[in-house]
């Protein structure tokens, strides 16, 4: 199995797996010790479509509360606004969705705390005349080798050691 082929089974497993806690978390199933565990393995970007999806189905967008939110999901044009104080990007779509401020902060710092990126590595694929290659090699001009040897470096002159 080549890097092309990992990153594709990962990026399939990944979906199932974020699909899975995403219905669980939108049916109201979700303690805050089972919530932890999950951020293990969703990304940051698949929190926030779950959080998306609880807006829509009237709860609140912090999973482990079962509350509904301020106010109810409005289907329109996402907005992006910056919060002047924390000089931070939000969704002004999103501003209504959890049911305290304290829910929000709690969402929050679950996004920081997820094991993936803001997007994941999956992006990286680029198709090229119907061959996928990583981004970093279609940009550098390398072709995918299947045998891949380290070279042993050589060690570092002058240094001392004591």
């Amino acid at each position: 199995m080549n890097d092309v082929q990992a990153i594709q089974l990962a990026k399939i497993q990944q979906e199932r797996t974020e699909l899975k806690l995403t219905i669980q978390m939108t049916l109201g199933g979700c303690t805050l010790s089972s919530f932890k565990e999950y951020l293990k393995e969703l990304s940051s970007a698949g929190l926030e479509r779950i959080q998306h999806e609880r807006h829509i189905a009237e709860l609140c967008s912090y999973p482990p509360c079962k509350n509904p939110p301020k106010f109810a999901y409005k289907e329109q044009q996402s907005q992006l606004r910056i919060d002047r104080q924390s000089l931070s990007l939000y969704n002004s779509h999103d501003k209504g969705a959890f049911c305290s401020d304290t829910c929000k902060q709690r969402a929050n710092w679950a996004i920081t705390h997820c094991v993936g990126k803001k997007e994941n590595d999956f992006n990286l694929l680029v198709d090229v005349k119907g061959n996928k290659k990583l981004l970093e090699e279609y940009e550098s001009g390398a072709t995918i080798t299947q045998d891949v040897t380290p070279t042993p470096s050589s060690p570092p002159k002058n240094v001392r050691f004591q």
